[in-house]
């Protein structure tokens, strides 16, 4: 492990490469491997076919030696004179193969006698190719007569027939590797061939691995600088990435993420904002009083206390909701969800809310089904939720009457509570549900609170996997649906 931190130390160029750096030597190391290896493949499969090509091209040579063989035996009408002159077998032999792989000695070939007895014209004949094994001549039983016979050589076999009978065989070795001058200079033209084209397709793949390397490091690139606004603070950033693949959902989950940064911003600075205005009232009164105590302008009487322990009241009020609000944000609002059913519970707490809102000069509307309503609730983070709205309703919605339906679509159960009052703007009904926000700034602290109501309500309804959403009432006021499933999900 030491030997590995110190090594990552001193070569930090191993370590801290780039990954386009990266992406590029890997194409190239597995480009120029795949290149060797085929070059290496080829090469070798040319020498063997080379190798096929020329044991088949010295059985068609040697064909005439055959027919002269053939002759001489007709002649002589035995092996004898072969036998005795070993050295022209193999110099005849030579003869043929050289005459043909080698054009200069076609005419040399012309001008040579064609039996052991005829003495050469000319020049002597080249001395003999050391074959060895690799050239045999036997009889009609299989004796040899020239050559020396290896039972672990492999043999291409030239019968020699004379009216049908059998009368000798010549044996030549296949070859198994290459050993003639021209053999090794077709052999290294190929190799000259394949170098020059592994050099172009090894310059193709640098060409082709640069663009590769570009087309996936580029967006990454964009990715990584907007992580780096990210961090500095600014969130609006936007990455646009034209692709069909991972790296656009990579840049589509960024600007999620930048987008829900810069609305908790927001937030966070709205949150700062109403509490700083709503505690600096309280204690601005808190302050007044105080001092006027001090001073001697009002005389410390019940009623001056009492109005100083309203407005403590009123400051740890806010207090404890905003204790509530941060603990329920880390914590979550806790709920216990079982078998319940909603219209058994609307008609049971149906009497109070009527109640509630009649005192309050509202008439309140039903209009739900008969039979029941299975759903998985918390009947008391519910009636919270009803308790909520409903108070809402009376704070603000200056209203008349306010109507509580219930219908059913597939596998959801829709709530809506509508009012007739004067409603919100429409702009501002997405936002209702987040906390500290109030549709309406001119509201007084003393029935505007911290806007904590409907935030609470969309925990809860969350808490039960459900959805809540504002719209406009056809009655012209604010209404509320609220969506629970009917089923309770399995990882709930």
């Amino acid at each position: 492990m030491l030997l590995c931190s110190e090594f990552a130390h001193f070569n930090p160029f191993v370590f801290a490469m780039k990954i386009q750096n990266k992406l590029l030597l890997t194409l190239l190391g597995l480009s120029l491997f795949i290149i060797s290896s085929l070059a290496m493949f080829a090469q070798w499969s040319f020498g063997q076919g080379l190798i096929k090509y020329v044991n088949s091209k010295e059985k068609e040579l040697l064909q005439p030696f055959v027919e002269e063989l053939q002759q001489s035996y007709q002649k002589q009408q035995s092996w004898d004179d072969w036998a005795g002159q070993p050295r022209y077998f193999f110099d005849r032999a030579s003869f043929y193969l050289q005459a043909e792989l080698s054009p200069r000695s076609i005419s040399q070939r012309q001008r040579s006698p064609s039996g052991p007895h005829e003495p050469r014209a000319g020049r002597p004949p080249p001395p003999p190719e050391k074959r060895g094994p690799s050239l045999v001549l036997l009889d009609s039983d299989d004796q040899v007569i020239v050559g020396r016979y290896d039972t672990g050589v492999d043999y291409n076999y030239f019968p020699i027939r004379l009216q049908q009978q059998h009368v000798g065989t010549l044996l030549v070795a296949k070859k198994e590797q290459l050993s003639q001058d021209y053999e090794f200079e077709i052999l290294q033209q190929q190799q000259h061939y394949w170098l020059w084209v592994g050099l172009f397709l090894f310059v193709v793949v640098v060409v082709i691995s640069i663009m590769i390397a570009r087309h996936f490091v580029q967006p990454i690139k964009k990715v990584v600088e907007g992580m780096t606004q990210l961090t500095r603070g600014n969130f609006e950033q936007k990455i646009e990435i034209n692709r069909k693949d991972e790296l656009q959902l990579l840049s589509q989950h960024f600007n999620t993420l930048a987008q829900r940064l810069s609305q908790t911003e927001t937030h966070r600075k709205r949150w700062l904002a109403t509490v700083s205005h709503e505690l600096r009232t309280p204690i601005a009164i808190l302050k007044g009083e105080t001092e006027a105590l001090i001073d001697g302008v009002r005389q410390p009487d019940l009623k001056n206390l009492q109005s100083i322990h309203s407005e403590v009241n009123q400051l740890s009020k806010m207090i404890d909701d905003l204790y509530a609000l941060t603990s329920q944000q880390i914590e979550g609002i806790p709920v216990r969800l079982q078998q319940h059913d909603l219209l058994a519970f609307l008609q049971q707490h149906q009497l109070k809310y009527s109640q509630y809102l009649q005192d309050n000069t509202i008439q309140l509307l039903t209009d739900w089904p008969s039979g029941t309503l299975w759903l998985a609730l918390d009947p008391v983070r519910l009636n919270q939720l009803f308790e909520n709205i409903l108070t809402n309703c009376v704070k603000y919605a200056q209203a008349s009457q306010l109507t509580i339906s219930v219908s059913q679509h597939d596998q959801q159960v829709l709530i809506r509570l509508a009012d007739n009052g004067i409603g919100i703007a429409p702009q501002h009904h997405a936002h209702i549900f987040e906390y500290l926000y109030r549709a309406e700034e001119h509201r007084h602290r003393s029935n505007g609170g911290l806007g904590l109501g409907l935030a609470l309500c969309a925990q809860i309804v969350h808490r039960h996997h459900g959805d809540i959403f504002a719209s406009t009432a056809a009655q012209g006021g604010l209404e509320i649906s609220i969506v629970l499933p009917l089923t309770l999900p399995d990882n709930s």
